[in-house]
């Protein structure tokens, strides 16, 4: 049985898109798009049985934060995605409770499978108390992450690994994106620290 999916954003593009991509997977079929998470929620209402997870712009989602958060508490599971220009900042109340997030660079597999885990996953989505999933990051990432978590501003990392400010940030989206997909969120900047101490790279005793 194939995982039927509902994508939702406010472009256009992105759901003609995202749609394609869901037509070369082999375990997930679209079964429409909406444009507002308040849509969604009246589709899923009068279509039951319609949507096994929502497929969620980032940035649609932080603009309606609140029906997000009716999708969720009506048991959807949900997949967040993000564009190059999607911020990926204060999450709150909903990153936590996500049962994963797609990069921008990613592909008709990465989405395949990170929609058939959501579906398989258990009923609370992303959880900070489940056994920790490791994290692979690049060498240039984790002295990224090092500095980042002990206390740097992204300015001095810049300075002290040669990198531009642009390309620092860009990093540490990635790290964000990463820690994500493997159900471990950074959704504040004291959350890059637990997970570089979680992960054996700074010891717990550094000031931050």
């Amino acid at each position: 049985m194939k995982v039927k999916v509902l994508t939702v954003d406010e472009r256009e593009v992105v759901r003609l898109g995202f749609d394609q991509m869901l037509l070369q997977t082999s375990s997930c079929i679209s079964t429409g798009t909406c444009n507002t998470p308040s849509e969604a929620l009246s589709h899923i209402r009068d279509n039951p049985g319609s949507t096994d997870v929502v497929l969620l712009g980032l940035q649609t989602g932080l603009n309606h934060k609140g029906v997000v958060c009716n999708l969720l508490d009506n048991g959807l599971k949900m997949v967040l995605f993000r564009i190059t220009s999607d911020p990926y900042v204060n999450l709150n109340p909903i990153g936590s409770r996500v049962s994963g997030i797609v990069e921008p660079n990613a592909s008709a597999r990465d989405l395949e499978g990170a929609l058939t885990s959501a579906v398989s996953s258990g009923p609370v989505g992303i959880r900070v108390d489940t056994p920790i999933a490791g994290v692979r990051l690049s060498p240039r990432q984790k002295q990224v992450l090092l500095l980042y978590a002990s206390g740097e501003p992204a300015k001095r990392v810049a300075t002290v690994t040669g990198l531009s400010l642009n390309t620092v940030h860009d990093y540490i989206d990635r790290i964000r994106v990463k820690y994500a997909l493997a159900g471990r969120p950074v959704l504040a900047r004291v959350d890059f620290y637990h997970r570089a101490v979680e992960d054996g790279l700074l010891p717990a005793s550094v000031e931050r």
